[in-house]
């Protein structure tokens, strides 16, 4: 177990994606686009995004025939993209986690730290 910075944590592994040819878009889910009336295959996620000097909205479907939702606490906003009953109940935490398989073996000693003052966020 140890603790992390969120803020800096994901723009550390953000940074590393990028730097492995992943493409980093900034925009809003705002719901999921099925190829069927039974909603069973997802074919886009739609993205709205907002020009920052015009203040224009647009909205554009992202091709995808896979989603992983991870909403943290605003999980039941993805309730309504979804069919009734196609995930249980979703509750968000208030806390942050991740889980990292090491190509090395470390050790089992932790070290805790306060830092004193603020962080720039």
């Amino acid at each position: 177990t140890a603790q992390v910075h969120p803020k800096l944590l994901t723009e550390a592994l953000v940074e590393c994606a990028v730097k492995r040819g992943a493409v980093l878009r900034k925009a809003v889910v705002s719901g999921l686009v099925y190829a069927d009336a039974a909603r069973t295959q997802v074919s886009a996620v739609e993205l709205q995004t907002r020009d920052d000097t015009t203040g224009e909205t647009t909205i554009e479907q992202l091709p995808a025939d896979k989603v992983v939702l991870c909403l943290g606490p605003w999980s039941p906003q993805a309730q309504q993209w979804l069919p009734k009953g196609a995930v249980p109940h979703i509750d968000g935490e208030r806390h942050h986690h991740i889980v990292l398989k090491p190509e090395q073996q470390i050790t089992d000693h932790c070290l805790f730290t306060h830092c004193m003052g603020t962080f720039d966020t």
